[in-house]
């Protein structure tokens, strides 16, 4: 049973959006529904239409008011909407949800004010989720200059989704619109559950070609049949289908998913073939085909910009297509980026980073105090000694002391605070707090009782054998925290330190990547944009590339990364001078061309793993380690590898 893990939404407008992670969904099975305002002796109910269970709100929040809209404006129809909560007191109230660690959700709120207060004066407020301020509701049609308004929220809904989709996903995303291409001529209209079995909103448009026939549905995507059995063609057959649309914010980064299927039987001299070009770059490899009544999702791995926030999608058909493009559905989603650093200038003409919310200024006998004297020392990070911590008598934390030798370690602390105070995600270190007091400097992380991932791989943590399982969830979770830093953030970051001693390990062998001492951020332009720096890094893990011409990039990343994932499978050391190829990536390929690959595997497994698993992780470690930076995948790209089942 995996612990829980709490959510903090305040409150927010989300008619269209949507912050999508995943996990497996049945029928309702981990659906939260909350009809806000709803009395709890009224609650639960079964909502008509969508057959969806809503239950009050009041188990969930401890401020608020609950609200009516008029009679007239209810309907049976419009039932989880009739109530509202309200907030006329505090500055910022919050919902506290509990969902489980490590899994992903869709999240949608709804808003219907309705004049339940009678001053006719639609709110206007900011939404949070945790400390992170995501984007401000303005419901209001034109300013209505009366000062300040009152939050509210009709419902709050959240969808737990298929795991192995929406895989280019970093951080989250922010819904644009999500249609498909009906042949209905009657008025808009949307679909959702039960019909989407993750009750996401589908609304149709444009008239164009249909089936009977039910559409296979086995990419995990899972798009309801109403959406399948549909499909546009350009109006002139031998023209590009386009689809226009404007950005909110004309600076977004976007991701498209694309739902193709062949719906029509083709005579044996038809053929169907076609590209696709966001704002005339070609986003496939290869033609797209698509398949007889079964459905394949095209989606982009690395986020899109549009040209001053003008978005024009065409697909065009081959010279040896003898048909028009088709397009069944269409899924359009914005990154939404955290708060960037920001600065104060205090006593002593020092720049410090901004604290947010939970991350303190401790003095140093506060560090004293919560280490015990520094009695029970845990290891040694980029700048100093790490010590066990004890917060309040209840929380259990890291911290790490700048050594007073260390010529580079202010340098390094003063880097890794800017960054950790600018970044949030899952996969990586949580800083709980740090101290900067004359010549004494701390960082205060959260504790990682597993250690690293090197101390269980060596034998030195005392405990099991890491299955083969478990060691491939931990390369994919780093994978994650790279992808966050890498296109998640802007500018973007590389870490520069990534090897099994930086990966760290919670009670659930959980992994996030720590000491962010040596990283850097840069703006990029493309995988391969690169900046000028001294080299620094860990040997044998360090991009062969970099170290020759001082150039970083990404990829350097990449290179470090397809190094740890080679230590995982082998559980060789990365340099061994004691074998006949010292560096790990070359005996792997030695070993390989010797045709002798049972040796690869770490013999610790006693060969309990699935052969093809293995192998596929080994082609991913193989193609970051490529010494041609131009020849490695990107993050996204190897998050996608390492999940194929």
């Amino acid at each position: 049973m995996k612990s829980p893990h709490r959510i903090l939404l305040a409150m927010f407008w989300l008619a269209a959006f949507a912050i999508i992670h995943l996990v497996e969904a049945q029928n309702q099975e981990g659906f939260i529904s909350l009809d806000c305002g709803l009395p709890l002796n009224e609650s639960p109910y079964v909502e008509p239409e969508t057959e969806i269970q809503f239950s009050s709100d009041e188990n969930f929040i401890q401020s608020g008011k609950m609200g009516k809209i008029p009679a007239n404006l209810k309907s049976e129809n419009l039932k989880p909407y009739s109530t509202l909560r309200y907030f006329p007191d505090g500055i910022r109230n919050c919902y506290d949800i509990r969902v489980e660690v490590g899994r992903n959700y869709l999240i949608r709120a709804m808003f219907f004010y309705g004049n339940f207060d009678g001053l006719n004066v639609s709110p206007e407020f900011d939404m949070y989720i945790g400390p992170n301020k995501w984007t401000t509701i303005d419901l209001q049609k034109e300013p209505s200059g009366s000062g300040a308004t009152t939050p509210m929220i009709s419902t709050l809904e959240l969808r737990p989704l298929a795991s192995d989709s929406y895989l280019a996903m970093s951080g989250s995303l922010k819904l644009n619109f999500r249609m498909y291409l009906s042949n209905s001529t009657a008025l808009l209209r949307c679909d959702r559950y039960p019909k989407d079995v993750y009750d996401r909103t589908w609304c149709d448009n444009w008239t164009q070609i249909s089936t009977t026939s039910n559409v296979s549905n086995t990419n995990h995507y899972d798009p309801p049949q109403a959406v399948l059995r549909v499909a546009a063609i350009p109006k002139n057959v031998d023209g590009p289908l386009t689809i226009t649309w404007s950005l909110e914010n004309p600076d977004d980064q976007i991701y498209l998913y694309r739902h193709f299927a062949e719906i029509q039987d083709l005579e044996a001299n038809d053929t169907r073939e076609f590209d696709c070009l966001l704002n005339g770059e070609t986003l496939n490899i290869n033609a797209l085909n698509p398949k007889y009544l079964e459905i394949e999702t095209m989606l982009t791995t690395i986020p899109k910009e549009c040209n001053r926030g003008i978005c024009r999608m065409q697909l065009i058909k081959t010279q040896s297509s003898t048909l028009p493009p088709l397009l069944n559905g269409f899924e359009v989603y914005s990154v939404l980026q955290l708060p960037q650093l920001q600065t104060s200038e205090t006593e002593g003409n020092k720049s410090e980073p901004w604290i947010k919310t939970r991350r303190r200024r401790f003095t140093y006998s506060e560090v004293l105090e919560m280490t015990n004297n520094l009695q029970q020392p845990l290891g040694e990070g980029g700048f100093g000694i790490v010590y066990h911590g004890n917060l309040n008598g209840s929380e259990q934390v890291a911290v790490k002391l700048l050594s007073q030798t260390s010529a580079q370690g202010y340098k390094e602390f003063k880097a890794e605070v800017e960054l950790l105070l600018r970044v949030h995600h899952i996969n990586l270190v949580s800083l709980v707090g740090y101290c900067d007091e004359k010549d004494h400097f701390a960082l205060i992380y959260e504790y990682m009782s597993n250690g690293d991932l090197h101390q269980h791989l060596s034998g030195k943590h005392v405990g099991s054998v890491l299955d083969w399982g478990t060691r491939l969830q931990i390369a994919i979770e780093a994978a994650l925290g790279l992808e966050y830093l890498h296109i998640g953030c802007k500018p973007a970051m590389v870490h520069r330190d990534v090897k099994s001693t930086n990966i760290l390990l919670d009670e659930e062998f959980k992994a996030k990547i720590a000491d962010f001492g040596l990283s850097r951020s840069f703006q990029v332009g493309g995988d391969q944009s690169r900046v000028s720096t001294v080299v620094a890094g860990t040997l044998g893990y360090l991009d062969p590339e970099y170290y020759l011409t001082s150039e970083l990039s990404l990829k350097s990343d990449i290179y470090s990364f397809g190094i740890l994932l080679l230590e995982i499978i082998t559980n060789q050391r990365v340099i061994d001078q004691t074998r006949k190829k010292p560096n790990i990536a070359e005996w792997v390929t030695y070993v390989i061309k010797k045709g002798d690959i049972s040796q690869i595997v770490d013999p610790k497994l006693q060969g309990n793993y699935e052969p093809r698993s293995v192998w596929r992780a080994l082609e991913v470690a193989m193609s970051c380690a490529n010494p041609s930076s131009a020849k490695r995948p990107n993050m996204s790209q190897v998050i996608i590898k390492l999940k194929v089942k």
